[in-house]
């Protein structure tokens, strides 16, 4: 055999194992995003809270809601929520037993407010 002869099968030992390496890194790129994508999606999805901590996002919501947009010489403390969750209108029917203390007439009362809240929490939909 001569020189030639070597060389053309050592190099096409070479094609044969770049390709494989090739295809490997193709596959292993492919795997990679598919994995990636199916990280991002999940850790976009928005987490579902109930219980406690659904009182608490519920309390601390209409708290600021109250602050926002309630009469400046007034402090508002919302002391408790009884809600019901509706599943086909994305949304929270809830009554709270706010705390409202005026301070220009020292006036000290708790009452009851309805309102409306979005699963997001986005916004506060007063009834009354």
């Amino acid at each position: 055999m001569c020189v030639f002869q070597y060389l053309n099968i050592i190099i096409s030992q070479y094609r044969n194992h770049s390709l494989y390496l090739y295809t490997k890194y193709t596959a292993m790129r492919f795997l990679f995003t598919f994995i990636a994508l199916l990280m991002i999606a999940t850790a976009c999805k928005q987490k579902v809270i109930s219980g406690a901590e659904l009182e608490k996002k519920l309390i601390q919501t209409m708290q600021n809601y109250l602050e926002e947009t309630g009469k400046s010489d007034a402090v508002y403390k919302v002391e408790d929520v009884t809600f019901y969750a509706e599943k086909q209108k994305k949304l929270y029917i809830c009554e709270f037993h706010v705390n409202v203390k005026a301070n220009g007439v020292n006036l000290d009362t708790t009452g009851v407010m309805r309102a409306d809240i979005p699963n997001d929490f986005s916004k506060v939909l007063r009834k009354q």
